[in-house]
C-alpha cells in the first residue's frame, strides 16, 4: 500500500529521512509565507514585529532543515 506525500509516492514501511526532511522543508516555508502575509495584514507595530521575528524564526528552521538534508545527502558544499 502507498501514499502520495507532497507528490510522492512512499510505500508504508519505507518512510525514510529524506521524506521527512523534505516534508519539513515545506512545511516551514510554508508557515514562513504565510506569517509574512499575516505581518502585512496587522497595523499595529509591536505585533507586526512579533510576527516579524516569528517568521525569520521558521525561516531558520527551514534552512536548518534543508542543511539537514543536504548533509544526508552528502552534496559537497561546491555544489549547493
Amino acid at each position: 500500500m502507498s501514499v502520495r506525500i507532497l507528490g510522492m509516492k512512499v510505500y508504508r514501511g519505507f518512510w525514510h529521512a529524506g521524506v521527512d526532511a523534505m516534508y519539513k522543508c515545506t512545511r516551514y516555508w510554508a508557515r514562513y509565507m504565510n506569517t509574512m502575509a499575516l505581518s502585512r495584514k496587522v497595523t499595529d507595530p509591536s505585533k507586526r514585529k512579533a510576527l516579524v521575528r516569528d517568521a525569520y524564526i521558521w525561516l531558520q528552521r527551514y534552512f536548518e532543515a534543508e542543511e539537514q538534508e543536504l548533509a544526508r545527502r552528502r552534496v559537497p558544499l561546491a555544489q549547493r
